[in-house]
């Protein structure tokens, strides 16, 4: 796979884990940075250290699963809230797992930069708020869904 379709997947699975999450969680308690630190500064600071460091050290003592999960982890605790850590652990899962795949910082880099710019613009706002109708709510919902399970199954079949 190319570092695009790498990206479009790896952002793609993010907006779904945030929209499966989304009804369960209560609204983000966080304050809004400036979009530098949030869009630049972030993504690139965070990957180095979590993907880049910890994930490499980890994967010269364990096997990638276990180095994904540990680095997955410190990254989501480090996001501070309760919220913030719940959305944060699959996404640092698919962001590590990405970096193993692609064999690149850049790729990850450019999926949190996106994910953070979009989150950054509809601040304050749920898919909820913007998508009035029900159905097609759900439907996204299911659609997100699905999305995941078949991602999930081609990841596990590798």
């Amino acid at each position: 796979m190319r570092r695009g379709e790498n990206i479009v997947l790896g952002l793609l699975a993010i907006i779904a884990v945030s929209v499966l999450l989304e009804p369960f969680l209560p609204a983000m308690e966080i304050r809004r940075s400036g979009w530098l630190a949030a869009i630049i500064i972030a993504p690139v600071v965070e990957e180095l250290i979590f993907r880049g460091l910890l994930q490499r050290l980890l994967m010269r003592l364990m096997k990638p699963f276990g180095a994904i999960l540990i680095a997955s982890i410190v990254f989501a605790a480090a996001h501070g809230t309760a919220v913030q850590v719940v959305v944060a652990l699959p996404c640092g899962i698919i962001l590590g797992y990405t970096c193993f795949r692609t064999r690149s910082l850049l790729v990850p880099i450019i999926i949190h930069a996106l994910n953070n710019a979009l989150a950054w613009a509809l601040y304050g706002t749920t898919l909820r708020q913007i998508v009035l109708c029900d159905l097609l709510y759900w439907t996204i919902y299911a659609l997100c869904a699905g999305f995941l399970a078949i991602n999930i199954i081609f990841v596990l079949r590798r």
